[in-house]
């Protein structure tokens, strides 16, 4: 099966899938993300067709921010950072950012507050396309 657009949130995935564990180690922490981007970006890669991208979006600052995701993107063989842009919301009718704990009534923000005071960014790769010799 191959996609042409692989959309993920990986904030959000990373958070579900390792927030939990509540590393609080900002080294440790920002360790164990950039080897699930790595690992994300090697699965994504085998998913879509030559013309197809993958989409990695995170919200901006710390720890954010140390992920280092084109520097990942540009480590993993056969990818390259395409370009990127904000996130924005509003363009996903029905999105609602949560945190790690999900929402909780008196300490989480409704909607997409939260992310709207920082920021994301949504950085697309795709195959690096082969050089041609003169």
């Amino acid at each position: 099966m191959a996609f042409c657009v692989t959309p993920q949130s990986l904030s959000a995935w990373l958070s579900a899938n390792i927030g939990g564990m509540g590393i609080k180690d900002k080294l440790k922490n920002v360790r164990v993300n950039q080897k699930l981007i790595q690992d994300f970006l090697l699965a994504g890669k085998q998913m879509i067709h030559n013309e197809g991208e993958l989409h990695i979006t995170v919200k901006r600052g710390e720890p954010y921010d140390s992920w280092a995701v084109p520097k990942l993107g540009a480590q993993t063989p056969g990818l390259r950072l395409k370009n990127s842009f904000p996130f924005l919301p509003s363009k996903y009718p029905g999105y609602a950012h949560r945190r790690t704990l999900g929402f909780q009534e008196g300490i989480s923000t409704d909607g997409n507050k939260d992310i709207l005071k920082s920021g994301c960014k949504t950085y697309v790769f795709d195959f690096e396309k082969p050089k041609h010799k003169p």
